[in-house]
């Protein structure tokens, strides 16, 4: 009962929601957070044709998820085994700053392409895994806050499902990726028939 009561107390001294008014805009704005939460993700993953014709020998295609999940499960871990962590960090700030830091290591992507006469191969896919990694447990910090808030949110109101909208909007992200997908291999290569190009770890028979 005590740490319960603890637990209300901190919650009642936290800032208030910052609610659009309306449970309808209050779930679009969750949606939102559910699709960026992983828009820097399918970002790599929708490149990956990229990534396998500039880094031919580095198989990205399993490399990427590797460090993408193993990264996660550390954070989740940590966040699990060890709560006090981020006691000191409001739920509430770390959304922004995490998805700031996730768009920051997207553009890394571009930047590593630039420096391309700058930099050998190793150097810029060990940078590339690198800012994976980082957007990574960014992600999973910053979903963490998400789904607590959301659930927060949704239990103060009747018939509301926040987690719902979060989940919504990170699966229409993944949709949205499949159409892009497919969008590209029609337009540079052809009918779906004819998609032949390099796979994930630069082999020929597509990209899965």
């Amino acid at each position: 009962r005590g740490q319960a009561a603890m637990a209300a107390a901190r919650w009642d001294r936290a800032p208030s929601a910052p609610c659009c008014g309306s449970d309808g805009g209050t779930v679009a704005a969750f949606f939102a957070l559910g699709v960026s939460n992983v828009a820097a993700w399918l970002a790599y993953i929708s490149a990956v044709d990229f990534f396998a014709l500039a880094h031919p020998r580095a198989r990205l295609g399993f490399a990427l998820p590797a460090v993408n999940l193993s990264v996660l499960f550390v954070v989740t871990l940590v966040l699990v085994c060890a709560p006090g962590a981020a006691r000191g960090w409001p739920t509430h700030r770390r959304i922004v700053p995490m998805l700031l830091l996730q768009a920051a290591c997207l553009a890394a992507v571009p930047a590593l392409d630039a420096l391309r006469g700058r930099l050998t191969a190793p150097i810029r896919c060990g940078l590339l895994l690198g800012a994976v990694g980082l957007s990574s447990g960014a992600s999973g910090l910053a979903q963490n806050a998400v789904y607590a808030y959301a659930a927060l949110l949704g239990s103060s109101e009747a018939g509301t499902s926040f987690t719902g909208a979060v989940e919504a909007g990170k699966g229409a992200a993944g949709l949205l990726l499949v159409l892009v997908r497919a969008a590209c291999k029609a337009a540079l290569e052809g009918p779906p028939g004819t998609w032949t190009g390099p796979g994930p770890g630069g082999d020929a028979g597509g990209s899965g």
